[in-house]
């Protein structure tokens, strides 16, 4: 009898249920983690952070700054030959050389 009241006291956290009771509360255990699950998937699918599954309610998420040149860059019209993308630097490169690099 000792040792059960001693189980009991260290076993504070994981209450001691009847096995109809242990059912009921693993199947809402299964449910809730189930349900939670299915919340974030569904907020994920509907915020869609990344453009996967392209929902366009929000905008994507860009990732650095050159991401929305490469989109500015998609849209412009005439179409540009090329495309230097990098820091202040690239602004002293001369157009000649790239012509030449080109072709």
């Amino acid at each position: 009898m000792e040792i059960t009241e001693v189980t009991r006291e260290i076993s504070i956290f994981a209450p001691v249920l009847p096995s109809w009771n242990r059912a009921i509360y693993w199947k809402t255990m299964l449910l809730c983690c189930v349900s939670i699950i299915a919340i974030v998937s569904i907020v994920n699918v509907v915020v869609d952070p990344f453009g996967l599954y392209g929902t366009g309610i929000f905008p994507q998420f860009t990732f650095n700054r050159y991401s929305n040149l490469r989109n500015l860059f998609a849209k412009y019209e005439p179409k540009p030959e090329a495309l230097i993308i990098g820091s202040s630097r690239v602004s002293c490169i001369d157009p000649d050389v790239v012509t030449e690099l080109t072709g």
